[in-house]
């Protein structure tokens, strides 16, 4: 199976997406999930997905993110990202360096809400799939009927 490829644009630059392989994503994945355990658990449990409780869920996410773990980030999605540099001189083409080094440490430099988006977007991008229509309310749903199906599941012992 082949890798997908997506271009977005972020502000005023454009960025080309490659998904993650396997074993970097399935790393990925298992931090994402640490990440989003306790946001996920409170929206589960309030009553409603209402403002105030998907900003709770939100906030907690980005508490629960620390350094360690958003350089890692940085680092596996940088190899599989680009960002278009536009021909200087007419007859040469685009560049699209990857966003490693120094290219993402001069790219981003003190455009931090661009870095976070993008950030966002390939995230998105590699683990989609298991938010259903993307949003974090079909993964509280997801909880919740497993939840619900754990708790009406007679338990067997042998």
């Amino acid at each position: 199976m082949a890798r997908s490829t997506k271009t977005i644009t972020i502000g005023r630059n454009e960025y080309k997406l490659i998904t993650l392989g396997a074993t970097k994503g399935a790393e990925l994945w298992l931090d994402l999930l640490h990440i989003l355990a306790a946001p996920i658990e409170s929206l589960a449990k309030a009553d409603g997905a209402d403002e105030a409780a998907i900003v709770r869920a939100i906030t907690g996410a980005i508490r629960a993110l620390d350094h360690v773990t958003a350089n890692k980030f940085y680092a596996a999605f940088g190899p599989v990202s680009s960002v278009r540099v536009p021909a200087q001189t007419p007859g040469d083409n685009d560049r699209w360096p990857t966003l490693e080094g120094v290219v993402f440490d001069e790219h981003f430099a003190g455009n931090y809400v661009e870095m976070s988006e993008w950030l966002v977007q390939s995230v998105v991008f590699n683990f989609l799939g298991f938010f259903a229509d993307g949003s974090l309310g079909s993964l509280v749903d997801k909880f919740r009927a497993t939840s619900a199906t754990m708790v009406s599941r007679p338990s067997s012992t042998t």
